[in-house]
């Protein structure tokens, strides 16, 4: 999920919108996605990084260290 439905999702919605960037809010699993595809190699997250402007992790289930 966090490789397929995240990465392919934002870049959908970049796509749609125009728009070089968003800002993910993510609530309980829809953080824990995300930091596993912040986590991967640029190549496998196609520069997820340089899309996101800003990341709010509400109730995280993981905790990163």
């Amino acid at each position: 999920m966090g490789i397929q439905d995240t990465v392919k999702s934002i870049d959908y919605i970049l796509n749609e919108t125009g728009a070089s960037s968003l800002t993910y809010i993510g609530y309980s699993l829809g953080t824990t996605q995300m930091f596993y595809a912040l986590s991967l190699d640029p190549k496998e997250n196609n520069n997820l990084k340089s899309k996101i402007s800003s990341f709010i992790a509400m109730s995280p289930i993981t905790i990163v260290k």
